[in-house]
């Protein structure tokens, strides 16, 4: 018994990498990225046109509201886990802590918070037979996807990496913002969301062991 658990293991083992990383990219459905990505054009255009509010008006409402919402997604975090017993919940709660934890400007959390999210990734891939059925989920890794290209392009709109564009002063700080918090709004979603599927990968490994 104990022979055909640590032979199982070693067969989830040898999925993990290449297989599971194509596998988990494949399941995304990339075009939800390019339709959110109208709106935040559109929300642009508007702010500089002065049709909405600028950065006096987001800076401070989003900095009160993003910690808000990112606590929302901690306690969903806590029931799920509470109700399903699964990982990947112990997984997004770190996701989502980390995050929590950059809205409050620790000192070093800015770059901190890179090492914690390639640690999460790390661990992603190494206990990929425990999660892999969540990230089998078309729906799930979609949105998860999205909550990592919202926060990069909140990221890339504070570093200034778009101040080739026109009149960025008067548009990139309100909709940084902005974006930030659709992104911490679309991580509840992605928990609330979360379910798993079969996964081929591991039923393959579970027949051969």
């Amino acid at each position: 018994m104990k022979d055909s658990a640590s032979r199982l293991i070693r067969k989830t083992h040898s999925i993990k990498g290449v297989d599971a990383a194509f596998y988990t990219v494949g399941r995304i459905w990339f075009p939800l990225f390019l339709i959110v990505l109208v709106p935040a054009i559109i929300a642009g255009l508007l702010i500089f046109h002065g049709i909405l509010p600028g950065d006096d008006f987001f800076r401070p409402v989003m900095e009160k509201l993003s910690p808000k919402i990112l606590g929302v997604a901690v306690l969903l975090c806590v029931i799920r886990y509470a109700v399903n017993r699964q990982a990947i919940f112990i997984w997004l709660f770190c996701l989502a802590l980390t995050l929590l934890g950059r809205e409050f400007h620790f000192r070093g959390s800015g770059t901190g918070v890179y090492f914690v999210l390639a640690f999460l990734f790390y661990m992603a891939w190494r206990k990929y037979d425990h999660l892999g059925e969540y990230f089998a989920n078309g729906r799930f890794v979609t949105l998860l996807a999205l909550v990592f290209f919202l926060y990069f392009l909140s990221t890339s709109l504070d570093r200034s990496m778009w101040r080739f564009l026109p009149h960025r002063r008067v548009w990139s700080s309100p909709l940084e913002e902005a974006i930030e918090a659709v992104g911490h709004i679309v991580l509840c979603l992605t928990i609330l969301l979360a379910k798993p599927s079969e996964n081929p990968l591991l039923k393959r490994a579970g027949s051969a062991g």
